[in-house]
């Protein structure tokens, strides 16, 4: 198989090559890059979970044993990824996606063998959409600046997967620990992820809110355009690290591994250093002169008091909704009461 090494060898040297010539001689803003990052984590991550899939359950087997995660080469996926985002950022078509899913089902049946061919082209189409297309968008969007909903959904499902899978995956990949914590519970153990509810709703809440009213997602360089002081924001200016601390914290104790739970305190660590770049708001700092107001009377991590000023955004807020909607010829907030009263 000296041909299959070759081929390998040449998919991981040229999207590196590529992707390197155009980091070097093509100037592009950082939200293009970031961009480019969302979509090739999207893709090695989801890449790896259906890929490893087709391995346990047979209907695929790779040629080659070599750098392999969980069953499938990384450093195939990985230059895949690369590939595929570079098509995505190059071709403007609107046939892309088609492209990028069959280039992630060709370059796969290439480097594995099938039992049973036509189950498993079936099974690899639908592996290479749920892995190239959401990437597609993801990439799409968060370069575009567009659909700030699915957008901030897309990229928080990545960091999730990153977070709670990935993570304790490499963890478990070079100890003696397993996912066995988990596959052993039954329905009745159902309570143990009752405590993960509190960081969900703080990151939820928090992310619903810089979508809703600043226009940005959670990610340091697609953030907010304007200052956020609704929802959790009027209690904790940090409401994300808190919830990313607590929730690695507590999955630690669920999957009863020391590593999770010490990277909890790593994170805390790391947001008080990078405290200016994990500030998902702090481009405002020089724009809003509310901003460092705000900064320095609301708590960091832990919910003391309300933000003093926290009410008069909400009004500001209620007030650009209700001129969106007039322009837009939507009832306003007191239209919608009237016509409430009348048809009651």
């Amino acid at each position: 198989m000296k041909y299959l090494e070759l081929i390998r060898g040449l998919l991981i040297a040229l999207p590196a090559v590529i992707i390197s010539n155009k980091l070097v001689h093509q100037k592009r803003p950082i939200r293009y890059w970031i961009a480019v990052l969302f979509s090739i984590c999207w893709q090695i991550q989801l890449g790896i979970i259906v890929l490893a899939c087709a391995v346990s359950y047979d209907e695929i087997s790779f040629y080659s044993t070599d750098s392999m995660f969980l069953g499938v080469p990384i450093d195939i996926v990985f230059a895949m990824s690369l590939l595929i985002v570079y098509i995505q950022s190059s071709v403007k078509s609107k046939s892309t996606a088609i492209l990028n899913v069959i280039l992630f089902m060709l370059i796969i049946r290439i480097f594995t063998k099938a039992e049973t061919p036509l189950i498993t082209d079936v099974f690899l189409l639908i592996c290479a959409t749920a892995v190239t297309v959401p990437a597609h968008f993801l990439f799409k969007w968060t370069n575009e600046d567009r659909h700030i909903y699915l957008r901030s959904l897309l990229q928080n499902f990545n960091w999730a997967l990153l977070l709670l899978w990935l993570f304790p995956s490499i963890i478990f990949s070079n100890t003696s620990a397993s996912w066995a914590v988990l596959v052993k519970m039954n329905f009745a153990d159902i309570y143990v992820f009752i405590p993960l509810v509190v960081p969900a709703y703080l990151i939820t809440n928090a992310l619903y809110h810089f979508a809703r009213y600043g226009g940005g997602t959670g990610f340091p360089y697609d953030a907010p355009k304007v200052l956020v002081t609704t929802g959790v924001y009027q209690y904790i200016s940090n409401p994300m690290q808190s919830g990313i601390v607590l929730m690695m914290l507590i999955w630690g104790m669920i999957l009863n591994n020391p590593f999770i739970i010490l990277s909890s305190l790593v994170a805390v660590c790391l947001f008080i250093v990078f405290a200016k770049t994990c500030n998902g708001t702090f481009q405002l700092c020089g724009q809003d002169p509310k901003w460092l107001k705000y900064q320095k009377e609301t708590p960091k991590w832990v919910p003391i008091k309300l933000s003093k000023f926290a009410n008069s955004h909400k009004c500001r807020y209620l007030e650009r909704d209700r001129e969106r909607n007039r322009s837009e010829g939507k009832p306003g907030l007191e239209q919608n009461a009237s016509l409430s009263e009348e048809n009651s």
